[in-house]
């Protein structure tokens, strides 16, 4: 069993003031970078919406967070909830980045501690959704279905991993669903909001360019099929080519 947020806690209504606080810090390494933005305009201000970008790094939370005015709520790993988990998954990162002499390696096990004791509470406490690594994770559905339904921006990222900044990976079904899901209960014209990021991926250096551009939004609604597998697929690959083309376009 993993953590599930309750929905009813006061301390995830829509644009909180521990919410404000910490996208003001997750934005504060932006403000030495060179961030290019666009297509802002069409995320919507109230109701339910899906911002769905490409992943590079974890530090796309940080531009997501910093650059969208409302309150989002990230679909994140489990694993970022347990702060034992959150260690262990830290350590190996950096083991497999850095590649560390054994001398130093008591240093980033202390670093790995030091960094899941502040993660871990953080991101129940902004309300992240947390997710196993699968498709067919029920819990998760069930909470970001019931955040759509109260009114809320979700953001997920499709490729299910990070990318390597040169191409995406091809998203997974999860997005679709909850949308399907949820038009088949009534609830139709479900914005999702195809978003292109680049250059999370490199350490963030004073004047290094970020981008963030929004798309047009699609809507589960226009991929309607006779069978619910074939529009999972339907709206799944439309959505990744938009994001694509987000992606590969030249922003000048």
């Amino acid at each position: 069993m993993y953590w599930l947020p309750h929905i009813a806690d006061e301390k995830l209504d829509l644009d909180s003031p521990f919410y404000r606080e910490w996208k003001k810090r997750m934005g504060s390494p932006l403000h030495f970078q060179t961030v290019r933005v666009s297509g802002l305009h069409w995320i919507p201000v109230e109701g339910p919406a899906i911002v769905a970008p490409n992943h590079l790094n974890w530090k796309d939370i940080f531009l997501t967070a910093a650059v969208v005015a409302r309150q989002l709520y990230f679909v994140g790993t489990y694993e970022l909830f347990d702060p034992r988990v959150c260690r262990r998954m830290i350590y190996k990162h950096i083991l497999r980045t850095l590649r560390p002499h054994r001398r130093v390696k008591p240093f980033f096990k202390w670093l790995a501690a030091y960094l899941a004791h502040l993660i871990a509470p953080r991101v129940q406490r902004v309300g992240t959704i947390p997710i196993k690594r699968n498709d067919h994770d029920r819990g998760f559905f069930d909470v970001a279905k019931e955040y759509l339904r109260m009114g809320r921006a979700i953001c997920i990222f499709p490729e299910g991993r990070v990318g390597d900044g040169k191409k995406l990976h091809t998203f997974k079904l999860g997005t679709a669903k909850l949308v399907l899901d949820l038009y088949q209960e009534g609830r139709r014209r479900i914005p999702v909001l195809p978003v292109a990021i680049k250059g999370t991926e490199k350490l963030f250096l004073p004047g290094r360019r970020l981008d963030f551009h929004v798309g047009p939004p699609i809507f589960v609604d226009d991929y309607i099929q006779e069978r619910d597998r074939a529009t999972l697929v339907a709206f799944t690959r439309a959505l990744q080519e938009k994001v694509a083309e987000l992606f590969h376009r030249k922003w000048d």
